[in-house]
């Protein structure tokens, strides 16, 4: 299997997995991503075009799924999927996902929770400055998953940081991805 088609399968049954049922939304809350006083607090999480020397796209295929799969049942408001390449070649995924009033990203039982679903482990965060940081090793690829206010972000890369001689500093995309703040529209 190539490396876009392992990182877009992993990317893709992650974002599915959190956004499924199994998380325990509802689609109540779903709904209320939507009200006035939604609109009232809504915030963005602005995505640069280039991380860590990666070029940042927005995958429209996976996020297209994602909002299917995320329409009933889900903490998932809406989310968005970003392919991060060196040239042409896939490096990284990011997965930016703006969660619904219901969810509890401030209760650690509840990130913990999500983060054993996307990434199969429930191990302590790892704090990377002020960010706690799930981390876990799937198939050779990594997934950190973190959360930071009303937004879950999940970033998949390969263990191995050099593809094609090119070599790509994982730790500076995690810092860069992590340092990303959400601003009110």
């Amino acid at each position: 299997m190539t490396l876009p088609r392992r990182l877009g399968i992993l990317a893709l049954s992650a974002a599915l997995v959190a956004a499924g049922s199994a998380c325990g939304g509802n689609a109540n809350a779903n709904a209320a991503c939507n009200t006035d006083a939604d609109l009232a607090a809504r915030q963005t999480l602005p995505i640069p075009p280039i991380l860590a020397g990666l070029t940042v796209s927005v995958d429209t295929k996976a996020t297209s799924k994602i909002a299917k799969a995320a329409a009933s049942n889900s903490y998932v408001c809406n989310a968005m999927v970003f392919a991060m390449r060196d040239g042409k070649e896939l490096r990284a995924v990011l997965q930016v996902a703006r969660l619904t009033p219901d969810a509890r990203p401030g209760d650690p039982k509840f990130r913990r929770t999500i983060a054993g679903q996307i990434g199969g482990t429930s191990r302590r965060p790892e704090k990377i400055g002020d960010t706690l940081v799930y981390r876990a090793r799937v198939n050779s690829q990594i997934i950190d998953i973190w959360f930071t206010g009303q937004f879950m972000e999940v970033l998949i890369a390969l263990e191995s940081d050099t593809a094609g001689g090119t070599t790509i500093d994982f730790g500076r995309l995690l810092a860069e991805a992590i340092s990303l703040r959400p601003i009110r529209v």
